[in-house]
């Protein structure tokens, strides 16, 4: 993007002074973030009485994937009673860079 920014406008009048300062602050900001996000409690978690309402398409609509993300007690369990409900595992449990720890299956 910025790239295309100096293609059709020229450098002229950029201190890249900042856009090296602005380029390190996000360096060292984004590692901190997402430390800090580990400690702070997910927001919107569904509780045993929340809905997820979700709906078939009309014969002829395009498909129209989507993905869910659900944070359970315990991935590993819920990922490997997947299979045992229809679902088709599509990666194993992994822990992310943040902390989580997570894996996909498929609704067929």
């Amino acid at each position: 993007m910025f790239a295309g920014f100096l293609f059709s406008h020229g450098s002229q009048g950029i201190d890249f002074v900042w856009v090296a300062a602005f380029l390190l602050g996000g360096l060292v900001a984004a590692p901190i973030a997402a430390w800090l996000v580990r400690l702070l409690p997910p927001r919107g978690t569904l509780r045993s009485d929340s809905v997820v309402m979700l709906f078939d398409a009309k014969d002829g609509w395009p498909d129209t994937p989507a993905l869910l993300r659900l944070y359970v007690e315990d991935a590993d369990v819920n990922h490997r009673k997947a299979p045992t409900t229809g679902a088709l595992g599509v990666t194993e449990t992994t822990e992310l860079y943040f902390g989580d720890l997570g894996g996909r299956v498929r609704d067929p």
